[in-house]
């Protein structure tokens, strides 16, 4: 499976351990069912919270993931850096677009040029 945000696919299955990508698999399944609010209520009140902590394994996981830049934008490796320069008018407008879609300005970037190109 993979997933994505906004509409830019960002990771897949095969980029976690097994064990891993089955949870992954079984919390969108559970969410596309949708949750069952009382019970949610419920694990607040008596101070449950909605997640268990992390496992050891799982936490060293999860430092790998958060350490340094992208190494994957969509499928590919991410090792290309273009510059250009930009009039302020189009980078306040760029930095809006961020902004209301709650991206990066180099996302919205790379999403604005997925989206020209997929328009010609």
């Amino acid at each position: 499976m993979v997933y994505y945000h906004h509409g830019v696919p960002i990771y897949e299955d095969s980029d976690f351990p097994p064990e891993v990508a089955a949870r992954f698999q079984k919390a969108v399944e559970e969410a596309e069912r949708g949750y069952d609010v009382e019970f949610l209520e419920q694990q607040l009140k008596e101070g449950k919270g909605w997640a268990r902590d992390p496992t050891p394994q799982e936490r060293k996981w999860i430092r790998q993931l958060r350490r340094g830049r992208p190494l994957k934008i969509g499928r590919e490796r991410a090792s290309k850096i273009m510059q250009f320069r930009i009039d302020p008018d189009g980078e306040r407008r760029v930095k809006q677009y961020a902004q209301e879609h709650g991206m990066k300005t180099s996302e919205a970037i790379r999403a604005l040029i997925d989206k020209g190109l997929a328009a010609s």
